[in-house]
């Protein structure tokens, strides 16, 4: 089961990492990062979701809102799927608030590097599937997933080679030892993305980044990533809470897992489009999972 933020962490999926006791003290930070993709994290996941959106203010080092939250519940559902189970589709749903329910969101992700992700989302106002696509063929895509701090961009899948690592050092983060890493995209890459680095806090331990930093074209900080709440699982680290920090607007939304449920059967016909705009299509297939999960 692939992340659903591969650039950085996860929505929900993406927060999932297996625990490996291998040391990297002999690790370049190529082979760091490739420990992080090539994790196994599952075949599949379903879970239930918050997402809380504000504007925020820092007091006494704690990000805090200062404004009254936009707070959504959610539904995710990951699958492999394709060769080798080595492509992911996720499909994320809109529970509450009553005026939003029914928006949904589509990725398909591909273990091919030629393979760019592909990004659907249904707005039930406007019975409208509407494919999410960049506005020029190689800029980055803009917009933001149910109207978060979360880029489209930022959850596209990443292979390996769309950039080059360099390992700064090790630190202590939140008590554990930690890689810092600084990811530059290739040129290519570069195109397509909004970012012109990215720095990342990987635990020497659980091969999981607890932080990532995401630089703007100007060198200037743009957004925080802090991964929270870290629980093991059955073998399976989960981060139940992901912060995200625009520095550039001053918002921040907060995901939080309240239920997940790892490896469970999904039917192949809940992750295509149909299930999108097709709410009794969607409710069929998705009624015998909800009821493994309770």
């Amino acid at each position: 089961m692939k992340p659903l933020i591969r650039v950085i962490t996860g929505l929900v999926s993406g927060l999932v990492f297996i625990w490996s006791p291998v040391t990297g003290a002999e690790l370049s930070a190529h082979e760091i990062v490739q420990k992080m993709l090539d994790r196994d994290d599952g075949r599949s996941s379903y879970s239930q979701n918050q997402l809380m959106s504000c504007r925020y203010k820092l007091t006494n080092g704690r990000y805090k809102c200062s404004s009254k939250p936009r707070v959504k519940l959610s539904e995710g559902i990951s699958k492999d799927t394709g060769e080798n189970a080595k492509d992911t589709i996720n499909l994320n749903l809109i529970i509450k608030p009553a005026s939003e329910k029914g928006m949904a969101f589509l990725q398909h992700d591909y273990d091919a590097e030629e393979k760019d992700s592909e990004q659907w989302m249904y707005l039930p106002a406007m019975k409208k599937l509407k494919r999410i696509v960049s506005e020029t063929d190689d800029g980055p895509k803009t917009g933001t997933l149910f109207g978060s701090e979360i880029a489209y961009e930022d959850i596209e899948k990443r292979h390996i080679n769309d950039a080059t690592y360099e390992l700064l050092g090790e630190e202590t983060f939140n008590k554990r030892k930690v890689w810092k890493i600084k990811s530059t995209p290739t040129p290519k890459q570069a195109r397509k993305s909004s970012y012109a680095y990215t720095l990342s806090w990987v635990d020497q331990e659980r091969f999981m980044a607890s932080k990532f930093e995401l630089y703007d074209r100007q060198g200037k900080l743009k957004k925080t990533f802090l991964e929270q709440k870290v629980e093991n699982h059955n073998g399976i680290w989960v981060a139940r809470q992901m912060m995200v920090i625009n520095h550039s607007n001053q918002r921040m939304s907060l995901m939080r897992i309240s239920r997940i449920e790892l490896n469970i059967d999904v039917p192949d016909a809940l992750l295509g489009t149909r299930a999108l705009n097709d709410a009794s299509y969607r409710e069929t297939q998705l009624r015998p999972i909800r009821e493994k999960a309770k």
